[in-house]
């Protein structure tokens, strides 16, 4: 082996000679990237080190001088500190020897660098980092949808998504929160999406995920069957991009980003939390109002407006969704509910009538129909039962409080009488209502009594007794009788006896009641309420 120098001449390595020299080149270049450099290290049948840095750990990564006679740069690669110097190759180009330590930095395996080294060594011109370049997509009017997942904000501890669609041309935005990412639920986003911009487009662009390519093979992606069924269905072809290139659909990346960022409540945003679905809802339509509603900086025009452009390039929707990937279809009852293996659950108000889809998620029962906004979506989930075991909700049954299905009677006044009783005032209507399931009887006669008192005594002093509620044990008509004597102020005189007991006024109210105090005076014979004379309490 022939002796090499200890210094490295500079008419060969002119950027050698410049203070730093390669050395710090590297340093730099490593640094960069958050490496430590290490110390230069001598290799053994090599001039000294130019510049060694340590990376990756304890990978080594050195360049050296390698002849004195002929300019030539070794490169020489190490595993780890322990391991044996591994030479890499030589080059005498500068150039080259930067752009594989820059891909080294990036965390290439040795593989990747030497078919690296064999394109930078054949045109040493492109010995520059290699990166993606680009050529400008020119949409055109109803060709591209592009749709993506994007984690949405947890309600009730529960995890929520987000479907985000973008249509290329005219730059219109969808979003839909959705409790899974499922093949179901995948349908009714887009049967929502498509009717939302009034028209389904040629090709649908998605990513790799399991709902919509099942596997690879030999690099051709294998179509899920259902999504097959469903573009053909709607009339478009559901395409997938490059797996690990999600370059390839960048406009649906930024919308799940811009969404993110806007629904979600981080500690940056501020947002406050969503108490419930419905709500998260609310806020994504509203949303989609805005960003479609305001310039876009692309194209300078409102998206919705270049919207009513591209619909006219839409095919045609189908005027039913795809039932096969949607569930089975139920017919919702007169009591809200539907029959699904044989048990029954309920469904939210405003469905009667309607058709809805069912489909099972898991350990849940998944209900989906169109609202009144005509979007398909996910009305409830319900925990899967046996039968004999219905699930009923309470929520859904606002008119029915504790589950009762037999309503309290409604006052409705029909005769001159009754509505000249229950328009002495809101205490007459509650007497009416407590005394009749009591028993009382003579009603209609006290309620001809009590009118001719308001007559006489005004709606206000005849109204506030028989509002009065009855004391313990008592009963409405013992209430009539002791109320409506109130209106007779006449007492008879005290006797006057030496072994008269000290005993309370008949005038004064006793404990617990509620009402005036009682009138000694006998109601006369024609009274209505003298069946509830001897009624006095204990």
């Amino acid at each position: 082996m022939k002796e090499r120098s200890c210094e490295v001449p500079t008419d060969l390595y002119p950027e050698l000679a410049v203070p730093g020299g390669l050395g710090e080149a590297l340093t730099h270049e490593a640094a960069r990237h958050g490496h430590a450099v290490g110390p230069m290290e001598p290799v053994e049948g090599f001039a000294p080190a130019v510049a060694a840095c340590r990376i990756r750990g304890m990978a080594r990564f050195a360049v050296y001088a390698t002849n004195d006679d002929e300019r030539e740069f070794r490169m020489q690669i190490s595993a780890d500190s322990g391991s044996p110097w591994v030479a890499f190759g030589s080059t005498d180009s500068l150039a080259v020897v930067t752009a594989v330590l820059h891909e080294w930095c990036e965390g290439a395996s040795t593989a990747q660098l030497r078919r690296e080294w064999t394109l930078l060594t054949d045109d040493p011109l492109t010995a520059a980092p290699q990166r993606r370049t680009y050529r400008p997509w020119i949409p055109e009017p109803g060709r591209w949808l592009q749709f993506d997942w994007g984690e949405g904000p947890r309600i009730g501890g529960r995890r929520t998504w987000l479907f985000c669609a973008w249509l290329s041309w005219s730059r219109f935005r969808v979003v839909i929160p959705v409790w899974d990412c499922t093949l179901g639920t995948l349908v009714a986003c887009l049967d929502t999406t498509l009717r939302r911009i009034g028209g389904a487009p040629t090709y649908v662009l998605t990513d790799n995920a399991k709902t919509v390519t099942v596997e690879h093979i030999a690099g051709i992606p294998v179509r899920h069957p259902q999504m097959v069924a469903a573009g053909r269905h709607y009339g478009c072809q559901v395409v997938s991009c490059v797996p690990y290139d999600p370059e390839s659909k960048g406009g649906a990346e930024a919308t799940v980003r811009i969404a993110k960022a806007d629904l979600v409540p981080t500690d940056a945003n501020l947002l406050a939390a969503y108490d419930s679905f419905a709500e998260l809802a609310d806020a994504c339509r509203t949303w989609c109002e805005q960003v479609n509603s305001r310039r876009h900086r692309a194209t300078g025009q409102i998206p919705a407006d270049r919207l009513d452009v591209e619909r006219t390039t839409l095919h045609v929707l189908p005027l039913e969704p795809l039932a096969l990937a949607l569930g089975e279809e139920r017919l919702v009852g007169s009591d809200r509910t539907i029959s699904f293996n044989s048990v029954r659950y309920s469904t939210p108000p405003g469905y009667t009538g309607a058709r809805v889809w069912c489909r099972v998620v898991g350990e849940e029962l998944s209900i989906t129909a169109r609202t009144n906004s005509g979007d398909l979506s996910e009305i409830w989930r319900h925990q899967l039962s046996t039968p004999g075991v219905p699930q009923i909700i309470d929520a859904h049954y606002p008119g029915h409080p504790d589950g009762r299905s037999i309503h309290q009677p409604r006052l409705r006044p029909r005769s001159e009488a009754e509505i000249a009783f229950v328009g002495i005032g809101p205490g007459a209507g509650r007497w009416l209502k407590e005394a009749g399931p009591a028993g009382a009887v003579r009603i209609r006669a006290k309620m001809a009594r009590a009118v001719e008192l308001a007559t006489v005594l005004g709606n206000d002093k005849v109204d506030q007794p028989l509002d009065w509620p009855p004391r313990p044990g008592g009963s409405p008509t013992t209430t009539c009788s002791r109320s409506w004597d109130t209106s007779r102020t006449a007492s008879p005189p005290a006797r006057s006896s030496a072994r008269t007991r000290p005993t309370r006024s008949r005038t004064e109210p006793s404990a617990g009641r509620p009402w005036a105090a009682e009138s000694t005076s006998r109601p006369p014979p024609h009274s209505d309420c003298t069946s509830a004379k001897r009624t006095a309490p204990p």
